[in-house]
């Protein structure tokens, strides 16, 4: 069994990312959850820095979402993440930089409960952003049920936690940050198919942490 630990908070979507990617590819890990940005000691020690995830493999660190998911790919076995393939892999990186774009929606929402200052114009921006976004997603998905055709890559787990906040019911969100996001965007029934994307690439985070 790998002796692997991840050093996490479950609301970032990046966080989300690796979080997703270890139980992609079956791996046991040890999740070690952070409840904020006090009090990282332990993943400055750990890491070198205080910035989450970060992962533990033995005596080697790596940290940020998209060094984890390479590192996986380089040294376990399971499903592959990227692709040999140069095309395929150009295509996977559009998408990762495409995740800017959706962060950045939910980033205006979520700045306004991180610096405790409201503003309802911002939030209509950002809700009528994201409902003509995702319009790209909803093509890409018409034909096959992940982006990158039938198997789940790197490209859906970097935008999935994103957009994960947008089709959840406010009134069964308990963590404040995300039901004020929750409240104020939320993703258009316009988008069958990307909601359904969302449910399916989510269902990873239903399977137990093995230890």
């Amino acid at each position: 069994m790998e002796n692997l630990k991840l050093y996490t908070l479950s609301l970032s979507p990046y966080n989300t990312k690796a979080r997703l990617a270890l139980k992609l590819k079956g791996l046991a890990f040890e999740s070690i959850e952070m409840t904020g940005f006090d009090g990282r000691e332990e993943v400055v020690k750990a890491s070198g820095q205080p910035l989450t995830p970060v992962l533990i493999d033995g005596d080697k660190a790596i940290y940020d979402s998209f060094g984890i998911l390479r590192y996986l790919d380089a040294n376990f076995p399971g499903p592959r993440l990227y692709s040999a393939d140069r095309e395929t892999q150009q295509k996977i990186q559009e998408w990762e930089q495409f995740g800017k774009e959706l962060g950045g929606i939910i980033g205006m929402v979520l700045s306004q409960a991180i610096n405790n200052e409201i503003d309802d114009l911002v939030s209509e921006k950002a809700q009528a952003l994201l409902d003509t976004v995702p319009q790209v997603l909803e093509d890409a998905l018409s034909g096959s049920p992940y982006l990158m055709g039938d198997e789940i890559s790197a490209a859906d787990l970097t935008l999935v936690p994103f957009l994960r906040f947008t089709v959840w019911k406010a009134e069964t969100v308990e963590h404040p940050l995300a039901k004020f996001v929750t409240e104020r965007l939320q993703l258009h029934a316009k988008f069958p198919k990307t909601r359904a994307w969302i449910e399916r690439v989510m269902e990873l985070d239903r399977e137990p942490v093995a230890h």
